[in-house]
């Protein structure tokens, strides 16, 4: 009997040995295949990558002749870390009616511009308190961004938020937006003389790639939001640029008038008058004025007298060194006729 006691509790052993040995090897089996999962998903780039919760639960009794047993077993969760993120795109269109002011497709003075900024959770957490700021190269009224009051694609994910629902509600900014969500800003703009002028302003490299001033109205938009994981907040921004060509049509329209023009003879004087007009839409600067007469450059010299009536442009002497869009200045110039031009001229 004693024996089969001691063959029994052999036996026992044995059989708890190998289940240890199965467990440890299947546990090596799940950590190598958790392993190579990790690897394959790097290899491919897969975007954030995968964290597991490794949890681990022991069995413990007592069997006959108080021999002690024990099982264990372990599972992994599978976790996406988070990952905030936002990203923004904005597009700009003429308003409608009457935004082209002239239908030429180009940012003329009074135009009106809309803007549209498409907001978008590109990550995997909620955001909280998203804002849109929008900057452009005019010397105008600021862009006053609209925040929307609903979400406009909701992908039911957790949170696609109100505007004004969270505890520090604002009209300001979007309260919570899901993952996957979007939302939608909109502002608008009003072109005025000082863009045309400044040919587009700004610094360094425009939206259209050119060194500014490029004669393009450039905008930046830029939109900010929050990831807020107990007491640690991540900010997250995204940026987007476009641009607008503007109409710059810079022109003189030059008239000369004779006081005479028949029938003159030795002796009379003949007094030209000239106007140059600014018929373009931007200020023209350093005009001055040639005449070529009777084949001689220069032989006559045209003389400043005036600007029409409320003519903000000015002049030095015979030069002009501001001419406003519209703005007329008056030149004369007189000139004797001569025996030798009646001889020579017939």
């Amino acid at each position: 009997m004693e024996n089969n006691s001691i063959e029994n509790k052999g036996r026992a052993l044995l059989r708890h040995s190998a289940q240890q040995i199965r467990r440890s090897e299947n546990s090596k089996l799940r950590r190598i295949s958790a392993g190579t999962m990790a690897m394959a998903m790097v290899a491919a780039q897969i975007v954030p990558a995968l964290a597991t919760i490794d949890n681990n639960v022991t069995a413990s009794g007592t069997g006959p002749g108080g021999i002690a047993v024990s099982g264990t077993a372990n599972a992994s969760v599978s976790v996406i870390p988070a990952a905030p993120a936002v990203s923004v795109v904005k597009t700009i269109t003429f308003a409608t009616p009457g935004g082209d002011v002239n239908g030429n497709g180009k940012a003329d003075p009074g135009d009106v511009l809309n803007y549209k900024f498409t907001v978008t959770n590109t990550g995997n957490v909620t955001l909280k308190d998203v804002t849109v700021t929008d900057a452009n190269d005019g010397v105008g009224a600021p862009v006053t961004v609209v925040v929307p009051t609903a979400v406009t694609t909701d992908n039911g994910t957790a949170a696609a938020g109100t505007l004004g629902d969270s505890t520090n509600a604002s009209t300001t900014k979007w309260d919570k937006l899901g993952p996957g969500d979007v939302i939608t800003f909109t502002g608008s703009y009003t072109v005025v003389a000082g863009d045309i002028n400044g040919a587009g302003g700004g610094t360094g490299t425009g939206a259209s790639g050119n060194p500014e001033p490029d004669g393009y109205l450039d905008d930046k938009v830029t939109v900010g939001a929050d990831y807020i994981n107990g007491a640690t907040t991540t900010h997250v921004t995204a940026t987007d640029k476009k641009s607008i060509q503007l109409n710059i049509a810079p022109a003189l329209l030059v008239t000369k008038v004779a006081s005479k023009t028949s029938n003159v003879v030795a002796g009379d004087v003949i007094t030209y008058t000239y106007t140059v007009k600014n018929n373009g839409n931007t200020p023209i600067t350093g005009i001055t004025l040639a005449d070529t007469h009777n084949g001689v450059a220069g032989a006559l010299t045209p003389a400043f007298q005036s600007f029409n009536a409320g003519s903000t442009s000015t002049n030095t002497g015979n030069t002009i060194t501001l001419l406003q869009p519209g703005d007329v200045a008056t030149y004369t110039a007189t000139y004797t006729v001569t025996q030798t031009d009646i001889d020579t001229r017939q």
